[in-house]
């Protein structure tokens, strides 16, 4: 069963949330497809996963 809010649907959440909020600040008023079509832009790198040294 897949996780509906694993870490990957959380990133993408996220990155559409931000780029929402950029076209609302820009006064779009058609905000809520723009994001979908732009969310990528607007994704950040995720952190890195540690190593099994890193746990010493």
């Amino acid at each position: 069963m897949q996780d509906r809010y694993g870490p990957d649907e959380l990133y993408h959440y996220a990155a559409w949330q931000r780029a929402a909020r950029a076209a609302m600040n820009a006064g779009r008023d058609d905000w809520h497809e723009w994001a979908w079509e732009h969310h990528a832009q607007f994704a950040v790198a995720r952190p890195a996963e540690p190593s099994p040294s890193d746990s010493d």
